[in-house]
């Protein structure tokens, strides 16, 4: 099931706190990757509790989109 794009979970994202974040809009894992390339510098997409509690698997949402 998708990541609910929901107010709620948009506040609880950490997507503005990763190393990697490649700016706005974040919230990858319900919304889409970035509008830009991803330097890699670390992902923090598994401490998330929006990850946690959709038991999403993976991370690097801010390059591949939604999580499906």
């Amino acid at each position: 099931m998708p990541v609910a794009n929901t107010p709620e979970n948009k506040m609880r994202c950490q997507c503005m706190k990763c190393p990697s974040f490649a700016g706005p809009p974040g919230f990858y894992c319900a919304m889409d990757k970035a509008g830009k390339p991803v330097e890699k510098k670390g992902c923090i997409c598994m401490p998330c509790a929006v990850w946690k509690e959709n038991n999403l698997s993976g991370g690097y949402f801010c390059e591949s989109g939604k999580a499906p």
